[in-house]
Parts: C-alpha cells; sequence; structure tokens
C-alpha cells in the first residue's frame, strides 16, 4: 500500500494451502522495477530466510520483528543486517520503542 495515498499496490490471493510467508518475492514482483520502495513492513512471521531475501533483493527497508527469542544471524545471509539491527536495538530498548522507529 502507498502509505501516502491509501492506494494498493500490489494483491495477491493464496490457496489454502500456501502461506502467507511463501510468497514475499512474488508481491515483490508485481511492482515495477522502476518503482521506488521505501518500507517492507509485515508482522513477525515473517521474520524467515526467505522473506528476507525477497526484500532483500529489492533493497527496501524492512520492518519485521525479529521472532521472540531471534538470535542474531551470520552476515552472510540476506538481510542479516538489518535484521541483527532490529535484535540488538529490540533489547537495547525493548520492542514498542523499536517499532516506533522503525515505522
Amino acid at each position: 500500500m502507498d502509505v501516502n495515498t491509501g492506494q494498493v499496490c500490489v494483491v495477491l490471493m493464496t490457496h489454502q494451502g500456501v502461506g502467507d510467508i511463501q510468497v514475499p518475492a512474488a508481491l515483490l514482483g508485481q511492482i515495477s522495477p522502476d518503482a521506488s520502495i521505501d518500507i517492507v513492513g509485515r508482522e513477525g512471521a515473517y521474520d524467515t530466510k526467505t522473506c528476507h531475501a525477497a526484500i532483500a533483493a529489492r533493497a527496501p527497508r524492512p520492518s519485521i520483528p525479529p521472532r521472540e527469542g531471534a538470535a542474531l544471524c551470520r552476515q552472510r545471509m540476506s538481510g542479516a543486517a538489518w535484521r541483527n539491527e532490529a535484535i540488538t536495538a529490540i533489547a537495547s530498548s525493548g520492542r514498542k520503542n523499536w517499532k516506533e522507529a522503525s515505522g
């Protein structure tokens, strides 16, 4: 969704057997490569290697809360820097403050 206009930019309906976390690449693929993406925001269930890789491929800033008890990940994983920053920020200032700061 474009937060400035409220316009829905992409949509994808999945069948009952397909989980939402399996489709971030398909959703991002609906957006023109020329279009600017500022933030990809999702819930904590999207804190997966697959989701972080799909987001990193388009280079927006993710706003996905790490799962409870999340540990820092290796830097060679796509999106590791963003995720590790979130884990560190949550540990130092709390999840609520991180959510507000991350958009």
